[in-house]
């Protein structure tokens, strides 16, 4: 395996998704739009969320084995499986109320 990743694993693209996915959900929201398009607007979410997550995950598995290594691919585990299991409700009371998830771009997972 290489030294250093390839820059086209970095989540840049996967972030700039989700960053925009979540303000036309915003926006869907404080529209007041129908349920069908709030409904895709959330799957659109989550598919951002897991693609940010195995963006990071790929990063990370380029680093030397270790227990934080081992910690962070937990941790980004954990997330996946949240994300993965979350309702729409659940999805949406997340961003409703101006919150930003758990799993939002600005955490790492380099602590």
């Amino acid at each position: 395996m290489p030294l250093h990743p390839p820059s086209s694993l970095a989540p840049v693209k996967q972030l700039e998704t989700l960053t925009k996915r979540e303000a036309t959900l915003r926006g869907i929201i404080k529209r007041n739009e129908p349920a069908p398009r709030l409904e895709l607007a959330v799957q659109g979410i989550r598919h951002a969320q897991l693609a940010v997550l195995k963006a990071r995950r790929a990063l990370i598995e380029y680093e030397p084995d270790s227990i934080e290594k081992q910690r962070q691919l937990e941790s980004i585990a954990a997330d996946e499986s949240n994300w993965s299991a979350a309702s729409v409700t659940d999805i949406l009371e997340r961003y409703s109320h101006g919150r930003t998830p758990n799993t939002s771009p600005e955490r790492t997972y380099d602590r």
